[in-house]
């Protein structure tokens, strides 16, 4: 009887000990081998993971941990668009009893070897980026997180749209796009993701990950800050520069450069709610001339279609499209419309037509349309602007009224509204790429390349606004 009690003893322990093991961040282990192909170097970890370095550039280097070993994703990089950004030469490694070492024109890149640990210096060197201490990369489950060394001076700038301080430090932010007007000095997270963050100490850090992100600088420890992934391939740019300028310089090589808007989109633009109706647009015009004061744009809400999302006229509210933007462009206005990404199911013959041909976001649930509450136009169907056969429908109902005569789009409700932290339902919805927790932070972006490329398609010679 005491063998037995003894034996259930040590089960319970094991059970125990293999539980909290399971719940716990476990962190990357020694580093063994590694293999070279041109840019790349893979780094071959004792429990199976791996460590990828990608020579960008002499300054740059794409940093990929995987648990797993495989090095796969699912979609290629919504982001970046231009990896090779100069010639770097062949790539080698020194293997040292204790280290690896990679050598570039601007950089000594080290790996240390038991436990693994990255760290980064500039060619002078100085330390500039480094794991703390065997914490570099951990994992827990399909989450992912990387805790770097916090030195007592150091700063960081970045992340977009986000409320607080310039300086982060001290704070912890969250990336997932949220419809959050009137909003707080203290709200997080808010409209944009911006997972691109730059270092006092000479280092910029995009994390090319889609997922919810978190970066906390600081607000944990006073040694360490980390950012981390909960699912998806944990891929992230080192990107080294003597200034801030540099960094950024870099990192829009790295992701491309914003479309140049034509002339008149830099000048004073008049938009407000509710401007729907011709007689309103003219009448604004004529008072803004009459009084003197400089606009080259007038914006059109939303109520200028007749049914979301179809690109008509609202009956009633526009006699003669046409002849109004005539009327505007005389007195050197541009109108711009309010387009949103859904179409509602009041509009039966285009929310049939688009349910039939799969072009609407499904609910895992059920595999037919996601039904999204909307707060205008009553229940409609999500675009998935994933599925490239959307692309040429979309672009040929947007070039209805620019064929009228309007200049360009604001592209609302993008994120998609109402997809806040809080309604956790839209992480049922599918996209043809993925779930949405996935694919909720790039939603505007595949919504905005649809809009963009279907616009220059059409509109030879023309820039969009």
């Amino acid at each position: 009887m005491h063998k037995l009690k003894s034996f259930y003893l040590m089960l319970f322990c094991l059970i125990s000990i293999v539980h909290g093991a399971a719940g716990q961040m476990m962190k990357a282990t020694q580093c063994q081998d590694y293999q070279i192909e041109g840019r790349k170097v893979t780094f071959n970890c004792s429990d199976g993971a791996k460590l990828e370095l990608y020579f960008c550039s002499s300054s740059v280097v794409r940093i990929w941990y995987d648990v797993s070993g495989t090095l796969q994703r699912k979609n290629s990089s919504f982001a970046v668009v231009h990896e090779q950004l100069e010639d770097i030469g062949e790539i080698k490694v020194n293997n040292e009893p204790a280290t690896f070492e990679i050598f570039t024109g601007k950089l000594r890149v080290r790996l240390n070897k038991n436990p693994m640990q990255l760290l980064i210096y500039d060619k002078w060197q100085k330390l500039v980026f480094s794991d703390y201490k065997s914490l570099g990369h951990s994992t827990s489950g399909t989450k992912t997180v990387a805790h770097k060394v916090l030195r007592p001076d150091e700063q960081f700038f970045g992340l977009g749209e986000k409320t607080g301080p310039l300086n982060r430090r001290g704070r912890s932010y969250k990336m997932w796009n949220s419809d959050k007007p009137c909003y707080s000095s203290q709200e997080d997270p808010l409209y944009k993701s911006i997972p691109f963050f730059m270092s006092s100490y000479h280092y910029g850090i995009f994390l090319d990950n889609t997922y919810k992100t978190a970066f906390d600088f600081g607000t944990s420890s006073t040694e360490s800050y980390s950012f981390g992934a909960p699912d998806g391939p944990f891929i992230y740019y080192f990107i080294y520069g003597k200034d801030y300028k540099e960094i950024q310089q870099q990192y829009i090589a790295l992701t491309g450069k914003p479309i140049m808007p034509p002339r008149w989109a830099f000048g004073f633009a008049q938009s407000r709610g509710l401007y729907t109706r011709e007689d309103q647009a003219l009448e604004i015009a004529s008072e803004f001339r009459k009084r003197e004061i400089p606009c080259d744009i007038i914006y059109q809400d939303i109520g200028w279609t007749q049914e979301l999302q179809d690109f008509n006229w609202r009956k009633g509210n526009y006699k003669d499209p046409k002849g109004m933007l005539k009327k505007l462009n005389e007195k050197g206005f541009k109108m711009i419309l309010s387009q949103d990404p859904v179409v509602s199911q009041s509009n039966k013959s285009q929310w049939q037509e688009a349910h039939q041909k799969g072009y609407f976001v499904k609910d895992r649930r059920t595999g037919t349309s996601y039904d999204m509450p909307w707060p205008w136009g009553g229940n409609c169907g999500v675009v998935d602007f994933t599925n490239p056969s959307v692309a040429d429908w979309w672009g040929q109902l947007q070039q209805k009224p620019l064929a009228d005569g309007v200049s360009g789009f604001w592209t609302d409700m993008g994120e998609p509204a109402w997809s806040n932290e809080e309604d956790v339902d839209r992480l049922h919805m599918q996209h043809q790429l993925g779930m949405h927790a996935e694919i909720h932070n790039v939603y505007g972006l595949t919504w905005d390349k649809v809009v963009k490329e279907q616009f220059d398609k059409r509109n030879p010679n023309k820039r969009i606004c």
